[in-house]
């Protein structure tokens, strides 16, 4: 692998579209507080740089209630997501 190539790999997992994720901050990136995201669209142009350890993810941010707060986009650990 060169060093252009380092890190460039797909996530080892990922969600699929329609998926609902509850999540803890320890599961994302920039987040300091639990999040319940219904997956709309992942990015694996942008995935690919975080070694197959990272997803980023568009979608709705749900309320406790199922309804939809707003849109957001996250990155999330492979780890969290369901095997």
């Amino acid at each position: 692998m060169s060093a252009g190539e380092a890190g460039s790999r797909l996530p080892r997992r990922v969600p699929h579209t329609g998926q609902v994720l509850r999540l803890d901050p320890t599961d994302m990136r920039y987040r300091t507080r639990p999040l319940i995201v219904r997956v709309e669209r992942v990015r694996l142009d942008i995935s690919t740089y975080y070694n197959g350890d990272w997803v980023w993810v568009e979608g709705a941010e749900l309320g406790p209630d199922g309804g939809i707060v707003g849109r957001l986009q996250v990155l999330i650990s492979v780890d969290a997501l369901p095997g």
